[in-house]
């Protein structure tokens, strides 16, 4: 199973977004890590691994922050969650995963002070 949402952020950079997202999702492995800084604008990747016993499987979150429109915005992918073969079904672990760093984004941007 997969779940992609997104956030936009009216406070944080990208590089900010990431090193919010990095402090607190600290039970996670860190799998890869990357920032591309090109002036005005920016972006960056995170990409972590965490095992959910709910659904007996290790499941993947992906976040990407970038700038290119004047605004910060936040793409969460989580997925992996399922590891059956006809039915894709993860008890909402995924949901929750992404959901939690939407969490940390929206507590970010809202407590930075402007």
């Amino acid at each position: 199973m997969s779940v992609v949402k997104s956030i936009t952020m009216q406070h944080l950079s990208p590089r900010e977004a990431l090193a919010a997202v990095d402090r607190y999702v600290g039970r996670s492995e860190k799998v890869h890590e990357e920032f591309h800084d090109l002036g005005q604008n920016q972006s960056g990747v995170l990409v972590y691994e965490q095992y959910f016993s709910r659904v007996g499987n290790r499941i993947a979150l992906i976040v990407i922050a970038e700038n290119f429109s004047g605004q910060t915005r936040a793409r969460v992918i989580s997925t992996g969650s399922s590891k059956r073969l006809l039915f894709d079904f993860d008890w909402g672990a995924a949901d929750a995963y992404v959901n939690e760093v939407l969490g940390i984004l929206a507590r970010a941007d809202q407590d930075r002070p402007v």
